[in-house]
């Protein structure tokens, strides 16, 4: 791998865009929010130094760059002297050189701030030779210091089963119809977690250490057996969606899909049949109680505790802290054995 370093101005960068990818693989969408963008622009205007940003040079025919690092400055900078936002700040900026900003457009703007802004200089650092893997790796150890989530960093890992996940998150139709939220990678995350219970069980811990390690380790298992697991999430996340619509979409909380996925998965390999309306209003029941009960859980074990307390109690007491840990996935998956145990057939 190699890498140059030059100083290219915005003015320039802007007019090149046709030949820039934001979006390669390993990179997550649209992520800053409209006042951190217009933060960046304020601190350009004003002379500030911004990162570097991380070209990786395509080879011939295919010219132009792929952004390592770096995306959601440029979608910034972009989409101000497009015109799609102006400088209207939550908190007022203060003028520059005398001149005031605040609310304005880049086309408002005076013409020596138009000019401050397209002739200000970047430092790049453009990447050539280099492998798949090695921009992947570099991209990840770029964003370490970020907030970057374990999603966004996962998705960096280029494999069978980032590939898997991916295709899964953006074509099943739970997620076309569910309330969760797609923003940086949501959907990928959820999805990934299904995977791991399909190819894990609930046999070890569901955090981002343990996905991650997945996601690293893929390429060891078999392509038919990933296919098996492929299909069979796509069957479970169908079921899913049945059940989430008689819910009125109450299926979003992480470790509430998690568990749903693992029991309905649990039917589907045994070869059991989910009575959708039933499992939904079994659900919406245990789930308004669970609720009612969420900060005051030792009141069900007062008196007379039936096993439907118990059970409330035991599941409270597993999904509140550490969800992800292997004991409480085991723990939580054992309540709802007991609880829809009436839904299969």
């Amino acid at each position: 791998m190699k890498i140059a370093h030059e100083r290219r101005a915005l003015k320039q960068l802007h007019k090149e865009r046709d030949d820039i990818n934001l979006t390669p693989m390993w990179q997550r969408g649209d992520a800053w929010s409209q006042p951190k963008q217009i933060l960046l622009i304020d601190s350009i205007i004003r002379g500030m130094d911004i990162p570097k940003i991380y070209f990786r040079e395509r080879v011939a025919p295919d010219s132009g760059y792929d952004v390592v690092d770096g995306q959601q400055r440029l979608r910034a900078i972009w989409d101000f002297l497009d015109g799609k936002f102006s400088l209207k700040h939550p908190q007022s900026l203060q003028p520059v050189d005398g001149e005031e900003i605040s609310e304005k457009s880049f086309t408002a703007l005076s013409p020596k701030l138009q000019a401050r802004l397209q002739n200000f200089k970047v430092s790049l650092a453009i990447i050539s030779d280099a492998e798949t893997h090695e921009i992947t790796l570099l991209f990840a150890r770029l964003q370490l210091a970020a907030p970057l989530n374990s999603a966004e960093l996962r998705n960096a890992i280029m494999g069978p089963l980032r590939n898997e996940v991916d295709a899964t998150a953006l074509m099943n139709s739970f997620f076309d119809n569910c309330r969760i939220s797609s923003r940086r990678m949501k959907h990928q995350d959820y999805t990934a977690h299904a995977y791991a219970l399909a190819i894990n069980g609930v046999e070890k811990n569901l955090k981002a250490p343990e996905l991650r390690e997945l996601y690293d380790t893929s390429t060891a298992i078999p392509q038919a057996d990933l296919l098996v697991y492929s299909q069979e999430v796509d069957k479970v996340l169908v079921v899913m969606q049945e059940i989430n619509e008689s819910s009125n979409g109450r299926i979003t909380q992480k470790w509430m899909f998690c568990d749903i996925f693992f029991f309905v998965l649990m039917a589907h390999r045994d070869k059991k049949s989910i009575d959708v309306g039933e499992f939904a209003s079994t659900y919406v029941a245990f789930d308004t109680r669970r609720l009612d009960f969420l900060k005051r859980a030792d009141e069900l074990l007062e008196g007379n505790v039936t096993q439907e307390d118990q059970d409330l109690f035991d599941y409270i007491q597993a999904f509140r802290i550490e969800g992800g840990s292997q004991a409480n996935l085991e723990a939580r998956a054992k309540v709802f054995e007991r609880l829809f145990v009436e839904c299969v057939q």
